[in-house]
């Protein structure tokens, strides 16, 4: 009991709007299945002294997606209370993400009684890494569209751009070796 924890919120007399980051998507470098279609959800502060009713006060989201699919659209949120505090917000419940790249977020709030202004935009780019099937490699160059785990022993997955032994299609070869001992494991995805 000798640990004394505390948060503050800079303290501005009425209200105001902080955006803090988005919460959804979230980019994940091991992520290989990736759906269709996701959600955009974000999380904002209330960083004054006062709640706001969105009633009085509404808040309007906009979002602009650029990349593989451009988005462009706004929500307006007008029923309930935005206390003191932070507040996740989910502004778009099926973003198309069909295609392969990257999507460039911007998202940005407008509230009338909003205080500051300079923090009220985020940005953010999001990689989906969907193969176009049919899925075709001759591994003559390095790619970065498998990614390989060991999971038991030490013999794992090799990628040569120069092998040996010439390839039938391309100048590169993925190969796993054999080994005396049992147990020998990895994993290529």
């Amino acid at each position: 009991d000798n640990v004394l924890t505390q948060k503050t919120y800079a303290d501005f007399k009425g209200k105001n709007l902080s955006m803090q980051f988005i919460i959804s998507p979230v980019n994940n470098p091991y992520e290989v299945c990736f759906p269709e279609s996701t959600t955009v959800g974000i999380r904002v502060a209330n960083t004054g002294n006062v709640a706001l009713l969105l009633n009085n006060d509404p808040i309007t989201f906009y979002y602009k997606i650029n990349g593989p699919i451009n988005v462009q659209d706004s929500i307006v949120l007008t029923k309930g209370i935005f206390a003191v505090g932070t507040k996740d917000f989910i502004i778009d419940t099926v973003l198309d993400i069909n295609q392969a790249g990257i999507y460039h977020f911007e998202i940005y709030l407008s509230c009338a009684s909003d205080t500051l202004h300079f923090d009220d935009t985020i940005r953010m780019d999001y990689q989906v890494k969907k193969l176009s099937l049919p899925y075709d490699n001759d591994f003559s160059t390095t790619t970065s569209d498998i990614s390989f785990i060991q999971n038991a022993g030490y013999v794992k997955w090799i990628q040569d751009p120069n092998p040996t032994m010439t390839p039938v299609y391309g100048t590169g070869s993925l190969y796993f070796n054999s080994a005396i001992g049992i147990g020998q494991i990895s994993t290529a995805m």
